[in-house]
């Protein structure tokens, strides 16, 4: 179970790793359901979920494999282009919010707060690949991983600046049921998995798989 972004940008690398390691493999890749995933992995219906540090119970193993920076998706030729692009101008445009629930602020909003600023919100989505499209006709920006936006940049055409203020990065854990944690296959697994995000491949190859992972825009 994985975050449809995280397929998107890494199922390449990882279907490299598979095709050389294990040719005869296959990987089923479902939604990350977070309010489910302790019965998920209690009841085996997930072998292995990737996602941010949950709060789940003590039966579930966790291990880092990867930190997202954040950068600002917009359309090419965007206003934000002919002022100087900071905090105060990043809150002035219109947001696109990626918020699987559809509720709810972000992290964002509370560095934004901290400085005394505000930014309004226009549209929330639930995926950070259904964005793109309301981007390119819009002055909305989105707020994203780095890797997502480079490969949204490669398919939609947009442009990808550094976020003017600071953001903690997001970590990104392996996560699974103790029960699986000295299962040879299951470490091999995980081994492919850590194997795929310390390739740190985001290059045209990795794009070029990873772009048949995701819709057209």
């Amino acid at each position: 179970a994985a975050p449809d972004f995280l397929v998107a940008v890494f199922g390449g690398a990882l279907f490299d790793v598979l095709r050389t390691s294990a040719p005869h493999a296959s990987l089923t890749f479902r939604p990350l359901q977070m309010d489910r995933l302790d019965a998920q992995l209690d009841e085996g219906e997930v072998d292995l979920a990737m996602g941010p540090k949950l709060r789940l119970g003590p039966t579930v193993r966790r291990q880092r494999v990867h930190t997202a920076t954040w950068s600002v998706g917009c359309r090419s030729n965007h206003p934000l282009f002919d002022v100087a692009f900071n905090a105060e101008c990043y809150a002035s445009f219109p947001h696109v919010l990626v918020s699987p629930t559809g509720m709810g602020r972000s992290r964002v909003d509370e560095v934004l707060e901290e400085q005394g600023l505000q930014r309004k919100v226009v549209v929330r989505v639930a995926s950070f690949l259904a964005a793109p499209h309301l981007l390119s006709t819009t002055d909305a920006l989105l707020t994203a991983p780095s890797s997502v936006l480079q490969l949204l940049a490669a398919q939609a055409g947009l442009e990808v600046q550094p976020l003017p203020f600071h953001l903690p990065p997001l970590d990104v854990f392996s996560l699974w049921h103790e029960r699986d944690h000295d299962d040879d296959a299951h470490q091999w697994l995980r081994s492919m998995v850590r194997n795929a995000f310390a390739d740190g491949r985001y290059s045209a190859s990795a794009a070029s798989d990873a772009a048949q992972l995701v819709p057209s825009f």
